[in-house]
């Protein structure tokens, strides 16, 4: 388990690095307000170690909670308990933010992920977008549509018409606008 733990929570913090890089420029892109994301790796294990540092300190924790973990029949420590952190301007977004600022977030992450994605495989990854027009205002949304073309093939739902031209329909979009699917 201290070897699946390390390679996850290394996998992951790296991830999360990469998705801040990508997720700030993209944010930048959909946001019509000064607001600036970040994203970070919230995890009771010190991922800044080396592996086998870190392997080591979870095969520490496993032996000093087992007992307690057998009492309560729940893992008390591993990657299963960390979490992301999203944050605009330092503020917890779950907190501090509107429902159309996180819904910024979470479109600016999901472009992020897609990048991210594309790079890795050097493939256009397939992109399915639910109900987008739910708490974005207008600005947000044509900055969000407006980056669409570029990612090949996407699948929209939406409650509202979403005014995309003939011409970007063309290029690979599947518009179930206002429909169930």
């Amino acid at each position: 388990m201290a070897t699946a733990a390390t390679y996850i929570t290394l996998q992951r913090a790296a991830a999360i690095e990469d998705l801040n890089k990508r997720g700030i420029l993209v944010h930048h892109t959909l946001s019509t307000a000064n607001e600036n994301l970040g994203l970070q790796y919230k995890s009771q294990a010190p991922f800044h170690l080396e592996a086998e540092q870190l392997r080591n300190y979870y095969l520490e924790q496993f032996a000093k909670l087992r007992r307690r973990e057998m009492e309560l029949g729940s893992t008390l420590t591993g990657p299963q308990k960390d979490d992301l952190l999203m944050t605009i301007n330092e503020n917890d977004v779950r907190f501090f933010a509107s429902e159309g600022q996180q819904r910024s977030c979470t479109s600016a992450l999901r472009l992020a992920e897609w990048l991210r994605l594309k790079e890795l495989t050097d493939e256009l990854p397939l992109m399915l977008i639910d109900d987008i027009g739910t708490s974005l205002d207008e600005k947000r949304r044509a900055n969000f549509l407006a980056q669409l073309p570029a990612l090949g093939q996407v699948f929209i739902s939406s409650t509202q018409p979403l005014h995309v031209s003939a011409e970007k329909e063309e290029a690979h979009f599947n518009i179930l606008a206002g429909k169930a699917v």
